[in-house]
């Protein structure tokens, strides 16, 4: 197997370039030995089966592929979420199966006609960084989270104060 590494320019402003490997020589070799052909050497929908009914390292791997390949974190908050962007529908589904297999909570949504994989909850979002390998993200997000949230209660707390205090005028 003989691959080459290019990269693929910036897609837009902010946006850095891509690296692209592509295989050269018998790709189709390649492709059968990771699933991605089945015996008939048909293109596999979705994940390989054997993928992900994985041991929890091999899901955790599945997860940290996609993440870097097409994920993004949002800062924790009201609006907390972990997105992966997938090709199909039914790597999707095969993701959303992945994350409940080690005990995650995800959905499978269509954003603007594009297949995508949300976690929302908090405490999801950190268990999944977790089982992935992001020690250093997970540390960062935790303090993010846990700064918005004094401040949240402090600012309901003022705001109840302040209500009391009309309502006591």
């Amino acid at each position: 197997i003989r691959p080459q590494r290019g990269t693929l320019p910036a897609g837009g402003v902010g946006k850095p370039e891509r690296h692209l490997v592509r295989v050269v020589e018998d790709g189709e070799t390649l492709a059968r030995q990771t699933g991605l052909l089945d015996q008939r050497r048909r293109p596999i929908r979705g994940l390989p089966n054997r993928l992900t009914t994985g041991n929890p390292a091999e899901l955790a791997a599945i997860w940290r592929g996609a993440f870097l390949a097409a994920g993004s974190l949002t800062d924790p908050g009201r609006s907390a979420a972990l997105e992966v962007g997938c090709p199909t529908q039914e790597s999707a589904m095969a993701l959303v199966g992945a994350a409940g297999r080690l005990g995650v909570a995800a959905k499978a949504r269509d954003v603007r006609g594009l297949p995508r994989v949300l976690v929302r909850e908090g405490e999801a979002i950190g268990r999944l960084i977790g089982r992935m390998g992001g020690t250093q993200t997970l540390a960062d997000w935790e303090s993010q989270r846990s700064v918005r949230e004094v401040r949240a209660k402090t600012n309901r707390l003022v705001n109840f104060d302040d209500a009391n205090l009309r309502r006591s005028a």
